[in-house]
């Protein structure tokens, strides 16, 4: 780092380019990507970064070459929502930083006055005030911190007991009290650069012990180290980064000089977390110098490392360097460099919960002087249009580090925290924001419906899909598709397509529409239909009484069926001595379909036949059928017709009365 500061400080120019033209509130469906500087007129860093629970990012740093810096910036935008900085003493600085579970951030590092140098350790609000400041020890630095989902923090450091120098690692509590305290080393110089948990609440450390990587992993309840193993070759190697995977895996950064091309070289090493064993290993670089900074895993497990490089050519003197590893093997997914005229380093990167990326770092190309520097990338590392951005090739090989157990000393420390004082000045006036890279992307998806034919419907013939769909920016295209195959695509509105059903088999499909907007957003609609192109079927049509006489209501039933869908009604057509067809709603009753036809006068003829018409709108028609309506016969009297019956009664009478009449003489 001293070397990297020399060339920062030689190729600072004193510039004074525009400042950033004020930025819109973001719109809905509108992702913003750019790179902006932030500083004053002297010297100013990013060293680390926050994600806040809102989206929105903390910077830390230095302002002015001796004090802490700290600025929240809206995480779309990247305006300045609040700058402060921090001084406690002669100098200061920031190595590590970490989100508390109620949105303070808990900050770590060394001051120096004219005793010596302190420890640092502060927790801020996240509107940037001071909750709480302290510091450990005199002539001791930290240089990183963890804080647990129960409030916990963990704080690593360096302090001298066994030799030169040790590792000393801190628990606090919330208030920054001292809630336990050791030391872990040999006779040599050791360090430990960062500290990460596990899943299940172990801690992690990383560093160097002499002149090789160092990992071990400590129970917190009690301190004892769990494991802890040296990996590395005949030159120096150390660890400054690590974190833990979901499933208690390790991602270890570290530099190599051992297994590098000529210089100083990436190293990034994955562990089994229970175990320590190395699961792969590679290191990345050119035949220059390249070196690793920041960490971060991203949301689908891929790996993210900043550092600098000024290996490769079309480059000034020194660039960021920003690479995505496949997180299963450490292959390069992608990798780029962002630089200007001049010396740019990145510190620090942070992945967004949708895949976006943040770089952190200090530039001496853009802004004045020497300036913090904030990229906000996409999932590609890219920012549209920015001509600053640079594809890399690096050279990528495995590495041959074999894991050495290592047995070190634990001794408990006795350090007791002390409240100091700060100043702190709200510098956000002050700040001058540059802008480098400055675009606007559509992210929203259209939105599309389909609407003709709705879900479910049964359908027959050549039909027109139809859909609606709106997008943001605008739709350039609607694609449909009968069972995922491609029907037609349509690019202007109204957005439809015919379709020949006939070409699909009777039974059940599926229609998609997918629409897509100008940046390749999409999304679809989905629906079933049911293709019929199969008349129903009518059989065993009859009427009762088979005979019918004048005044009798005839009933006509049928038995109707379909084979795909449902029959949607049947109607009785009627007619009465060739006249006008009359028809009737028939009902579904009892399995079949029945029709009453009103009685009608003897002699007459009626025919009549039925239609049915299925969901889809096929057509069936009977065969035409008939019956004549015969007289009511005569009423009668055991058999005797009206006629009989008075024939026989004027008998009886004409009878009875001769009897009369023969009787009286």
């Amino acid at each position: 780092m001293v070397l990297l500061t020399l060339l920062l400080v030689a190729s600072a120019l004193l510039t004074v380019p525009s400042l950033a033209s004020p930025v819109p509130i973001a719109d809905e469906g509108i992702k913003y990507y750019w790179a902006r500087t932030y500083g004053g007129v002297a010297w100013d860093e990013a060293n680390n970064a926050v994600l806040m629970p809102d989206g929105d990012l903390l910077v830390i740093g230095c302002w002015c070459a001796w004090d802490v810096l700290a600025f929240r910036i809206d995480g779309e935008t990247g305006d300045v929502k609040w700058a402060y900085s921090y001084m406690f003493g002669e100098s200061q600085q920031i190595y590590g930083a970490s989100l508390c579970p109620d949105g303070s951030i808990v900050m770590v590092g060394w001051y120096e006055d004219e005793i010596g140098t302190h420890t640092l350790a502060m927790k801020i609000s996240g509107m940037g005030g001071v909750m709480w400041k302290k510091t450990y020890g005199l002539n001791t630095f930290f240089y990183d911190v963890v804080v647990a989902p129960d409030g916990h923090i963990y704080v690593i450091g360096t302090i001298s007991i066994f030799g030169e120098g040790d590792v000393w690692l801190l628990e606090l509590d919330s208030m920054g009290n001292i809630v336990s305290q050791r030391a872990y080393g040999g006779p040599e110089e050791d360090t430990g650069r960062a500290i990460t948990l596990t899943p299940d609440g172990d801690l992690v450390i990383a560093g160097s012990f002499a002149d090789d990587l160092w990992v071990f992993k400590v129970d917190p309840s009690d301190g004892s180290v769990l494991w802890s193993y040296l990996y590395g070759g005949a030159l120096p190697d150390g660890g400054l980064d690590v974190l833990s995977t979901p499933d208690g895996d390790l991602i270890v950064l570290a530099f190599t000089y051992s297994f590098g091309a000529e210089e100083i070289d990436l190293w990034v090493l994955r562990l089994d977390g229970a175990t320590g064993d190395v699961e792969w290993q590679r290191r990345y670089g050119g035949p220059g110098f390249d070196l690793p900074e920041g960490l971060d895993i991203g949301p689908d497990g891929s790996i993210y490392v900043i550092g600098f490089t000024d290996s490769f050519a079309g480059l000034s003197n020194g660039a960021f360097w920003l690479l995505k590893l496949n997180g299963s093997n450490g292959d390069v997914v992608w990798e780029r460099a962002y630089d200007g005229d001049k010396q740019d380093l990145g510190r620090d990167v942070l992945t967004t919960a949708d895949g976006d990326v943040v770089a952190v770092g200090t530039t001496s190309s853009f802004g004045v002087y020497v300036d913090a520097w904030v990229l906000k990338l996409d999932g590609e590392g890219r920012i549209r249009g920015c001509a600053l951005c640079h594809d890399t090739s690096a050279i990528v090989a495995p590495t041959t580090a074999v894991k050495q157990a290592l047995t070190i000393g634990g001794a408990t420390t006795d350090a007791v925290p002390y409240e100091i004082a700060v100043s702190l000045t709200d510098i956000k006036d002050e700040m001058q924001v540059f802008q480098q890279c400055w675009a606007e992307v559509d992210v929203a998806p259209p939105e599309v419906s389909i609407t003709n034919p709705v879900g479910g419907a049964a359908v027959r013939g050549t039909i027109t899909i139809q859909a609606d769909a709106s997008d943001n920016v605008g739709v350039t295209q609607v694609e449909f598709y009968v069972d995922d195959e491609l029907l037609y695509a349509d690019t202007e509105p109204p957005f439809e397509c015919e379709f020949d059903t006939t070409a699909k088999a009777d039974g059940h499909h599926t229609l998609k529409a997918i629409a897509y907007d100008a940046e390749g957003n999409s999304a679809e609609d989905q629906i079933t239909i049911t293709i019929d192109n199969t008349a129903p079927v009518i059989s065993s049509v009859s009427h009762q009484p088979s005979a019918p006489v004048e005044g009798e209501v005839v009933v006509v039933t049928a038995h109707i069926s379909d084979a795909t869908t449902d029959v949607h009604h049947a109607t009785l057509y009627y007619r009465v001595n060739g006249g006008a067809w009359k028809s009737l709603d028939m009902e579904a009753i009892d399995g079949g379909w029945s029709a009453a036809i009103p009685a009608q006068e003897a002699g007459a003829k009626v025919e009549y036949y039925v239609e049915a018409v299925d969901e889809a709108g096929n057509t069936a028609t009977s065969s035409i059928y008939s019956y004549t309506v015969a007289s009511k016969p005569a009423p009668s009297f055991f058999g005797l017709e009206l006629w009989h019956i008075l024939l026989i009664a004027i008998i009886v009478l004409l009878v009875v009365l001769i009897i009369v009449v023969l009787v009286r003489r």
